[in-house]
């Protein structure tokens, strides 16, 4: 494991204030049927690179920051798959919900991502999606790399100053993550542990620390000074890591 501590103020954010629909990017929305006959939505952003990257919204849905950080990868030549996930099952935005998503349904769409995207290919979640997103992973082609923004794989949330306890997709996940995890965060203290479980089933793990910011910076109602600059320096940062593979 890896761990890299990046001070917002080290970043580079020259040009990355972009315009949410820009020509030549959006492509619209799309429907990839799976096999039992449900439809997930997605948005197709469209881009010159390379590199393609399936985009998972958190437990939380589908928020202004994902589609604002989807636009700004796609300006930067990412082909982003915007997935809107909890709506395609009308499930509600909340921690819940995330169970009740059908994995082999999740597993069928990365593979049909897999098979349409560009050279390199990456998948991305955040929170408690983590999880079904690892568990469809089990059972689909694999990626060139996994990102998780502040996954939560615990099966409970663990008391201050306590170890945590991970659900068992956790260990036996064998897979190239960066873990992307604020230092505000309450899983913060974690995740030395939870990189060592990572690795106990194969994967390579490196965690980079965003400091002076909470969970869900990128989306916060909220947000801080030092969250809302991070935000706008987020794609770049993810483009940078996805080359760094």
């Amino acid at each position: 494991m890896r761990i890299f501590s990046l001070p917002i103020t080290g970043l580079i954010t020259s040009g990355l204030i972009l315009a949410l629909a820009s020509p030549g990017l959006y492509a619209g929305q799309q429907e990839i049927k799976v096999s039992n006959g449900n439809s997930i939505s997605i948005t197709r952003l469209q881009a010159t690179g390379n590199i393609s990257l399936l985009w998972l919204p958190s437990e939380h849905g589908l928020s202004e920051g994902d589609k604002q950080i989807s636009n700004q990868l796609a300006k930067l030549g990412v082909d982003v798959w915007l997935v809107d996930l909890l709506s395609s099952y009308f499930l509600a935005p909340v921690a819940s919900s995330i169970n009740k998503l059908p994995v082999a349904d999740i597993s069928q769409l990365i593979n049909e991502f897999m098979l349409r995207a560009k050279d390199q290919k990456f998948v991305l979640t955040s929170g408690r999606s983590a999880v079904v997103l690892l568990r469809a992973l089990k059972t689909s082609k694999r990626p060139d790399g996994v990102l998780l923004i502040s996954p939560n794989l615990y099966t409970a949330t663990p008391e201050p100053g306590a170890s945590a306890t991970y659900l068992s997709i956790t260990s036996s996940t064998k897979q190239d993550i960066i873990i992307f995890q604020p230092q505000l965060s309450p899983w913060y203290w974690q995740r030395d542990t939870q990189s060592r479980v990572l690795e106990s089933g194969g994967s390579r793990v490196v965690v980079e620390v965003l400091t002076g910011v909470r969970d869900r910076f990128y989306f916060r109602p909220d947000a801080m000074t030092s969250e809302q600059s991070l935000q706008h320096k987020l794609p770049l940062l993810l483009l940078e890591k996805m080359k760094s593979f």
